[in-house]
């Protein structure tokens, strides 16, 4: 009965999550335009000096200096855009969600107690501290700078091809939007997370609530989110996910049962190989086919500075396996 309720959640996150996507996509191309024709004469440059071009040579070029300030002020200027626009989807994340949550509740048949004014604050104020300790503006114009030294510096060093400078920088540059892009995802979604626990934890009635991952979606979901699907917990525990992870949170009354029935772990045990291995990867699956991975051993649990209690996938390495040792099942001979 909640299961469409959620899923209508979710697109709607989804919904808002792109239009601030789109407009900052749009600035950052604007920005990295606005840099070419400095790139495009640095590109001159370096051609007409050919041999005697050397880093020393590059950093003394008033061009060369000139297109790292100009880099530094526009992306500065781009990361206090991504700044207040991650706090503006907290405000509305947080509002969506205490909506929703009311919503959920309602339909499992649990009247909603409204949070209060100061509770509601609180979480504004805690989503405000992530994201000044992000320090988006600083991180943004240094990873910026950075990018253009490396890509001009391995071009002087004749490491890289001059007619593709101009393409690697883009490409570099290209990487700093993507994080952002994921970082304003993963804010949005852990505001309204965040509220939603909060407003079930404080509803007479809820005990608790249960992890619900998109296993229907594709891209398939990652192996923590699989493992994570249908757990229980106590309704003040946070939502500690992983950076990107879309999974939500149902409510649980008490004396009822949860609304999932059937766990990620369980699911995943009869998935065909080819969806496994989707998820997990050749190794990993391969691994787990013969018995010696099980998913929950992936979820790691940490406490990170900024973020609090996430989890993330475990690699092989860590957890002491190796794929290789796997022996393949012997076929009977006349079976195939």
């Amino acid at each position: 009965m909640l299961i469409e309720p959620i899923i209508a959640h979710r697109r709607a996150l989804e919904e808002r999550e792109d239009a601030v996507a789109l407009a900052l996509a749009r600035s950052f191309a604007q920005i990295a335009d606005a840099l070419e024709p400095a790139l495009t004469t640095l590109t001159q440059t370096l051609t007409e000096a050919g041999a005697t071009a050397t880093p020393t040579w590059l950093r003394r070029q008033k061009d060369y200096q000139h297109l790292l300030a100009d880099a530094n002020a526009a992306y500065l200027a781009y990361g206090r855009q991504a700044t207040t626009a991650i706090a503006a989807q907290h405000d509305a994340a947080l509002a969506h969600g205490q909506r929703d949550a009311g919503a959920l509740l309602t339909t499992s048949g649990v009247p909603p107690k409204p949070l209060t004014k100061r509770r509601q604050g609180d979480l504004q104020v805690a989503m405000r501290r992530r994201l000044r300790a992000m320090r988006l503006p600083q991180s943004i114009a240094q990873l910026a700078v950075a990018t253009l030294r490396e890509t001009l510096g391995t071009a002087v060093r004749g490491l890289l091809a001059l007619p593709t400078l101009i393409t690697k920088a883009r490409e570099g540059l290209g990487q700093i939007l993507v994080n952002v892009l994921r970082a304003a995802r993963t804010e949005a979604t852990t505001a309204y997370r965040a509220v939603v626990v909060a407003q079930f934890a404080a509803t007479p009635g809820v005990t608790g609530w249960q992890w619900a991952a998109e296993l229907d979606k594709t891209p398939w979901p990652c192996a923590v989110c699989v493992a994570m699907h249908g757990q229980t917990f106590a309704a003040d525990a946070p939502f500690g996910a992983h950076i990107g992870c879309r999974c939500l949170a149902l409510p649980v009354r008490d004396g009822v049962r949860p609304p999932i029935g059937e766990h990620g772990i369980a699911w995943f045990a009869r998935q065909p190989e080819a969806a496994q291995r989707a998820v997990l990867g050749k190794a990993k699956q391969r691994l787990y086919a013969a018995g010696e991975l099980r998913l929950e051993q992936l979820v790691e649990v940490s406490d990170h500075p900024i973020y609090g209690v996430t989890r993330h996938e475990r690699s092989l390495k860590t957890l002491g396996l190796d794929y290789r040792t796997v022996v393949a099942p012997v076929v009977p001979a006349g079976s195939v």
